[in-house]
């Protein structure tokens, strides 16, 4: 299996990390504005092969030998990058969000099709335990009717805040495919409303889904970082830490609600020791690194190994979560 890695960046390091690591990749192409970046980790291990002029590299018969290609540069360079390597006919992954706006990101999709390649986006979180254990959840009706979904996506600033390209390109497109996965229909786009300077720092994002009302709330303010989702249903309540990977469920406090029915008037106390009962319980997952998941993936889709019945975040997907982040940039900075 060989491999062309664009961009050793933020996300780039870390996609050069398990690519590195993982026995099926036996050629890995680096390829980085910065040379000395390329040089330092193709120095430093056998299976990578620096690369310093993409273009050159896209037209020689070398090209021709990989397999697949991973695309993390920069957010806005990967419309003009995909177009560069489009040509190649070789199964692509791009790192979220798919484009920097939704202009370019139509753009991809187009020349996607006209050269019949398959593209898979980088929407790490939907290979995060905790989204897969809610969405098995969720299909098998454990919550009952669904009547509001929170996102919380906190915390962990860019170095290069303009180069990230604001807080909801950043961090909400993230929740906005997590979801359309989990709920599995599209988002409609009700407002938004945040801080917006050079770029937008915080932000909240309303959405609904057929009757479900759907808010995302993110920045990059928060000292501390926190990745959360509750889900809110008529039987209990459902919180997945994706920093943690763990779900808590909260059952209805049948005891609170027959006492608020009947109109007892409670003590401060009273209420606190009632509401202590509330019946949370954890539910274990087993722990992984979604990227490591995801790339196997990526790999097996390469390779022509992928299952049929696997479910890939594609370019359409990677689209959609563009075109809200697009909706709620505009509002704020109306």
């Amino acid at each position: 299996m060989k491999i062309l890695l664009i961009g050793l960046g933020g996300m780039g390091k870390n996609h050069l990390r398990v690519l590195s690591e993982n026995p099926a990749v036996l050629t890995l192409y680096i390829y980085d504005v910065n040379s000395d970046l390329v040089n330092d980790h193709a120095d430093s291990n056998s299976k990578m092969s620096a690369i310093h002029d993409l273009d050159a590299f896209v037209d020689s018969e070398e090209s021709n030998q990989i397999n697949g290609i991973i695309i993390a540069s920069a957010t806005s360079s990967h419309q003009s990058v995909f177009s560069k390597i489009v040509s190649l006919e070789k199964p692509t992954f791009i790192e979220k969000p798919l484009a920097a706006s939704l202009a370019e990101a139509e753009q991809m999709m187009n020349e996607a099709k006209k050269f019949n390649i398959e593209v898979m986006v980088g929407h790490v979180e939907r290979y995060n335990p905790v989204i897969k254990h809610l969405t098995k959840m969720l299909s098998e009706d454990f919550l009952g009717l669904i009547y509001h979904i929170n996102t919380q996506r906190v915390g962990g600033s860019p170095i290069n805040k303009m180069k990230a390209g604001g807080a909801i390109f950043d961090l909400a497109v993230h929740d906005f495919d997590i979801l359309q996965f989990i709920l599995g229909t599209d988002l409609e786009f009700l407002y938004a409303h945040g801080h917006y300077s050079e770029s937008i720092s915080s932000a909240t994002i309303a959405l609904k889904s057929g009757d479900i009302n759907c808010d995302v709330h993110v920045n990059w303010l928060t000292p501390v970082k926190s990745r959360k989702i509750t889900i809110m249903g008529e039987n209990g309540m459902l919180v997945g830490d994706l920093i943690l990977q763990e779900i808590k469920f909260y059952p209805l406090n049948q005891e609170l609600l027959q006492q608020e029915s009947q109109q007892n008037l409670l003590s401060f106390f009273e209420f606190s020791e009632i509401s202590k009962n509330s019946g949370e319980c954890t539910i274990n997952l087993k722990k992984n690194e979604p990227l490591k998941i995801e790339l196997d993936d990526f790999i097996m889709l390469a390779s022509g190994d992928l299952d049929e019945t696997t479910s890939l975040p594609t370019i359409h997907d990677g689209f959609k979560a563009v075109k809200i982040a697009e909706m709620a940039e505009k509002k704020i900075k109306l």
